[in-house]
């Protein structure tokens, strides 16, 4: 008699509800000396347990772990405060959003307040739309405008008014759980289709910004170009495991449906250990462009396959070139398009339409080849044998040795070490 007391509170406070149902009917339906029946039945449920206290164990660590990266960015002192903003809200809404993991008995205690967090996933992507674009552009500024960013968040709310607002508790707790009503349907394709076309506008920007840069600056970028592509390679391979997930839900399989929340689980909490990784290990990622900045084919200029250069122009290409020699700017590590107009005397768009145009390459490059002539130039001279790679990468206007071997081998067609070793040959 006492083992079966002792037996039924542990299944009491260790076994969740559903589970406990199963467990009682095999208590009172067989006698005590037939217990062996009931072990396997217990092993089993325990192993649903254990997954179910992973799926929120999990989700807990992940939601933690968002709200202190969260608190960091809104207090690190930074320049770019309106993307760390923008990307600490997005955080947010994500944990907000993995709080159902754990926190499921919202649905019947605050129903607003799950509508809520169901409503707020139309807004993550938004966001994380509109913190790419403020960190490409430094200058970016959020405007009125960008309110219809928002407008499937209100529409949302705008359709539960007469099928959920106006009923009470327990119907709205039925609304909820039924996921075949038609404003579930319809707010998980919308949800769907809003998803890709944001993942399409930030791919669509990033490129945008690629050219502009390219066109524009001299400087390394492809560190914090890299980190906004990871980000979006992430979401997706994500965003697929929770749809995944999201379609599991709609059958009666328990064991595929525990198994399909804990893996979804799981990468939350990896994805985001990743973001405070990233944070401790690359701080310096981040840099922005001119938002005022366009790319030379939206100008209005259309360059025929073969440009015809007028007297004029020849005159300039050949006071750039000249420029670039003798006064050799490209030292500077932070030279860009409006600096070297400015040596140029003339309008920094009528400069950076000479060199796609009519010199066939963006300033990146242009920089970049008289960066790597100047280091060829020292990694022949046999008086300068002791200087370093890295002393000379530094020296002629490069920021890091990744993209000056990089630069190297595409002007060069050779590493700066193979370069050095070949042509010191000639005077040994």
């Amino acid at each position: 008699m006492a083992s079966r007391t002792v037996l039924k509170l542990l299944l009491w406070y260790a076994i969740p509800l559903d589970l406990l149902r199963v467990e009682y009917f095999f208590i009172k339906s067989y006698r005590p000396k037939r217990y062996l029946y009931i072990k396997p039945l217990i092993h089993k449920n325990t192993h649903k347990l254990n997954n179910i206290d992973l799926i929120g164990s999990s989700a807990k660590v992940a939601v933690g772990v968002l709200l202190l990266l969260s608190l960091f960015l809104l207090t690190v002192q930074t320049k770019n405060k309106l993307a760390n903003r923008l990307f600490s809200l997005f955080l947010l809404l994500i944990a907000f959003d993995l709080t159902g993991f754990f926190i499921y008995h919202w649905v019947s205690d605050y129903p607003h307040l799950s509508a809520l967090k169901r409503a707020s996933s139309l807004l993550q992507m938004p966001l994380f739309y509109l913190y790419v674009l403020s960190m490409c552009y430094y200058n970016f500024r959020l405007r009125w405008v960008h309110l219809w960013h928002a407008s499937l968040f209100g529409a949302f709310f705008i359709a539960l008014i007469p099928r959920f607002y106006l009923l009470d508790t327990s119907a709205q707790v039925a609304f909820l759980n039924d996921r075949q009503t038609t404003e579930m349907l319809i707010f998980s394709i919308l949800g769907e289709l809003q998803y890709y076309v944001y993942i399409a506008l930030t791919i669509i920007a990033l490129r945008k910004f690629k050219r502009v840069y390219l066109e524009n600056y001299a400087t390394e970028f492809y560190a914090f170009y890299r980190w906004l592509w990871q980000m979006i390679i992430v979401f997706l391979v994500a965003h697929l495991f929770a749809l995944s997930k999201s379609i599991i839900q709609y059958g009666t399989d328990t064991q595929a449906i525990i198994w399909a929340n804990m893996v979804v689980s799981l990468i939350a909490t990896g994805v985001s250990c990743w973001f405070v990784l990233k944070a401790l290990y690359q701080p310096a990622l981040f840099r922005g462009i001119d938002a005022q900045l366009e790319v030379v084919n939206d100008l209005g200029v259309n360059p025929s396959p073969e440009p015809k250069l007028d007297s004029t122009q020849q005159e300039q290409i050949n006071t750039l070139q000249q420029l670039m020699q003798t006064q050799e700017p490209f030292l500077d590590p932070t030279l860009n398009i409006q600096q070297l107009a400015n040596l140029m005397d003339m309008p920094p768009k009528e400069l950076s339409q000479l060199i796609n145009v009519h010199m066939e390459q963006n300033f990146f490059n242009l920089v970049n080849s008289y960066r790597v002539e100047k280091a060829q130039e020292i990694l022949r001279d046999p008086n300068k044998q002791a200087v370093t790679v890295l002393e000379i990468l530094y020296e002629v206007g490069f920021n890091s040795k990744s993209s000056f071997n990089t630069a190297f081998k595409k002007h060069a067609g050779t590493t700066p070490t193979q370069y050095r070793k070949t042509h010191l040959k000639s005077y040994e």
